[in-house]
């Protein structure tokens, strides 16, 4: 074998026996009066190396039995696994450092230098420096980039961590029931400052509404949520989750408390003299919904459109 292939797969085991991968930087240059690597490697460009290993075959494409060593010592042969790898250990790191998963979109890994003023107990290794994770993690959620949708083991590693991709519908498909009905509801929540929607609310003609919303028996669609399952059957557990999460973010509720809100109004009607430490209790208990529910009866139902 030649010098400069022995030179670079002596190089290699040092790295690994230093970081303990291969995941070596494409400007990666071994240091000099590095004990950890072979006095005859100081200055080899071994990331450089390792890109053309990967790209053009050097010193593997006419020799099998050096391609199972470097196989063998953990050699990362496909570009795209190598950045998959550096972005999920970068991910990771995030996680332990900040104690959360929101990467924003502008995030970019300091350097040794930037990092000199931060309390910070190490320096973050030097193959992730200056890499852009706000914006990888922003192409993987919205892109799919590395293939984290369709592959379910990228999919898990990145959740095992925290890190949680939306639920993506197949392509064309689109819920214009669900999504006009959260809207509507959203727009409640504006004009009115509370999700809890009388039974028989229809979307007025007024100007605060969207018009394509008006007419809209909001009322009657939350009760088919509450009691039918509406936009919840047949949907999958993922986007049941999402959607359930969402119209808690709206502060929907989900459960009618007119038998309590019925109790309470009868212990409301009793002089304060008389009432028994339950009509106290019923009172206290329904102060907040009594009367949004006592609307809803009086109101009453109406015809589901």
């Amino acid at each position: 074998p030649s010098a400069d292939a022995v030179h670079v797969l002596d190089a290699l085991v040092a790295y690994k026996t230093r970081h303990g991968d291969l995941h070596v930087p494409t400007g990666f240059v071994v240091p000099d009066d590095d004990d950890a690597f072979p006095a005859y490697t100081w200055g080899l460009k071994l990331g450089l190396r390792v890109h053309r290993i990967r790209t053009k075959g050097d010193y593997v494409s006419e020799n099998p039995a050096r391609w199972f060593q470097l196989d063998n010592l953990g050699f990362v042969w496909d570009p795209r696994e190598y950045a998959w790898l550096l972005t999920l250990s970068a991910l990771k790191m995030y996680r332990e450092r900040f104690g959360h998963c929101r990467v924003s979109q502008g995030f970019v890994v300091p350097t040794t230098a930037q990092q000199g003023g931060l309390a910070e107990s190490e320096p973050w290794p030097r193959e992730l420096q200056g890499l852009r994770l706000g914006q990888r993690w922003d192409s993987m959620r919205r892109k799919g980039t590395y293939g984290v949708y369709s592959d379910p083991e990228r999919k898990a590693a990145l959740k095992k961590l925290g890190f949680l991709l939306p639920v993506r519908r197949p392509q064309g498909v689109r819920d214009n029931a669900y999504d006009q009905f959260y809207t509507a509801l959203k727009q409640y929540r504006l004009v009115h400052g509370d999700a809890r929607v009388p039974q028989s609310f229809v979307v007025p003609k007024a100007a605060d509404w969207d018009e394509d919303l008006w007419g809209y028996r909001l009322g009657q669609r939350i009760n088919d949520v509450r009691n039918k399952g509406r936009y919840f059957k047949g949907v999958g557990e993922d986007i049941a989750t999402e959607r359930r999460v969402a119209l808690d973010s709206l502060g929907f509720v989900w459960k009618q408390t007119r038998g309590r809100a019925k109790k309470a109004r009868a212990a409301a009607e009793k002089p304060s003299g008389v009432r028994g430490e339950q009509d106290e209790e019923a009172l206290e208990d329904m102060k907040v919904l009594l009367d949004v529910v006592l609307d809803e009866e009086d109101e009453g139902s109406v015809e589901t459109s």
